[in-house]
């Protein structure tokens, strides 16, 4: 039985679950990884649009132009971004088992 099928609307448009339903639905946590991609994949997002508006290479000035550290900043940001996609496909088309359910609608995995 979907979960759907467990609830019910109250006389405010609420859902009231019926009893035994919140225990088939469990929600997808943000894991560690998670967070530092998220980071990564924003400080590549500011840094592009630095680069776009101003031509202003923020990794750049703060550890040199294509120094080392500058790569390894450069890769992070392009394996996060990878993680990001894999993730997000994943957890959007229902093949995960990372703590979502894939019987769930969108959002509430």
């Amino acid at each position: 039985m979907r979960w759907w099928n467990r609830c019910s609307h109250n006389r405010m448009g609420a859902i009231d679950a019926k009893p035994g339903a919140m225990e088939t639905v469990t929600r997808s946590r943000i894991t560690p990884l998670d967070w530092v991609s998220i980071i990564l994949v924003a400080i590549g997002a500011i840094n592009w649009g630095l680069v776009g508006l101003f031509e202003f290479d923020l990794v750049a000035a703060i550890f040199g132009q294509l120094s080392a550290l500058s790569r390894i900043v450069y890769v992070l940001v392009a394996i996060a971004g990878v993680y990001l996609l894999v993730i997000a496909s994943t957890r959007l088309s229902g093949r995960s088992t990372l703590g979502g359910r894939p019987d769930l609608p969108i959002g509430t995995g």
